[in-house]
């Protein structure tokens, strides 16, 4: 349900160029998607805000994207939210800006865009045979400044998940688990592993198992600790976890591997 304050959308506007722009207010809006991108800008207000399930807590100066893959939906917090919302297609873009590649997200605390917004607003009301030149003008900038900001961001994630994966090289003879790893980074457990494998290649667990894996068959080859010691010295929690994990990655069990080791030394 929504409640618009004054609506500048007009329908053969959109029809023709592909792009409409409204102050609206709302308090709730249920899961929704449509064929064409969204951007809102808060004005006032908070809300939480759901993009294809993720949550987020849309506050004024922030930036929401919405691209048509998305389902999304907005629940009151308190009072009613205030936005300058823009609806647009690819038809009023003059070039490519691979804007479907990008998922939903919301861009936190850019208060530089509170004029730029006011400013498509405005040329858009005006509705004359210039309109759409100032408007898609407009419209590039924001693009513009939003990748730029969203590429940042995503940059950030990836240097994050870097030194995590650093983290875990260095601490994975400690008691590390995925609950403490996403907590120590800032991120929901969920969110961590898909961005940890996406990122390093592997899962967090695959490589956390192959980092302990690796200096285990080290100590069993070069050094001469009993193998209850080993498995305990590389982070493992159990002897009978530790030699699942050590066949399931080398094909044999610890004992095997360092009875063949004393058998060629001999």
């Amino acid at each position: 349900m929504t409640k618009n304050i004054k609506i500048y959308y007009n329908e053969d506007f959109f029809s023709r160029y592909g792009v409409s722009i409204s102050i609206n207010q709302f308090n709730q809006y249920n899961d929704h998607s449509h064929n064409f991108y969204e951007f809102e800008y808060v004005i006032e207000g908070c809300a939480e805000c759901f993009i294809d399930n993720k949550q987020y807590t849309a506050e004024p100066n922030d930036l929401i994207f919405v691209s048509p893959m998305n389902i999304h939906s907005y629940k009151k917090i308190n009072g009613y939210v205030n936005t300058i919302t823009i609806h647009f297609t690819d038809e009023i873009l003059k070039n490519t800006f691979k804007l479907s590649e990008l998922s939903g997200c919301i861009i936190k605390n850019v208060p530089q865009f509170k004029d730029i917004f006011y400013d498509a607003l405005s040329e858009y009301n005006i509705f004359d045979d210039y309109s759409f030149y100032g408007i898609s003008n407009i419209l590039e900038r924001i693009i513009i400044q939003f990748l730029r900001i969203h590429s940042k961001k995503n940059e950030n994630k990836l240097h994050n998940i870097h030194l995590a994966e650093g983290y875990v090289s260095t601490h994975f003879r400690e008691n590390i688990t995925l609950e403490s790893i996403s907590k120590k980074f800032g991120y929901s457990q969920s969110y961590f592993c898909k961005l940890f494998k996406k990122t390093v290649g592997t899962g967090f667990n695959t490589y956390l198992n192959n980092c302990r894996l690796n200096y285990a068959y080290s100590l069993l080859t070069l050094s001469q600790m009993n193998i209850t010691d080993i498995c305990y010295t590389c982070g493992f929690n159990s002897l009978r976890n530790f030699t699942r994990a050590f066949r399931q990655k080398y094909g044999t069990t610890p004992s095997s591997m360092r009875k063949k080791q004393n058998l060629s030394c001999n």
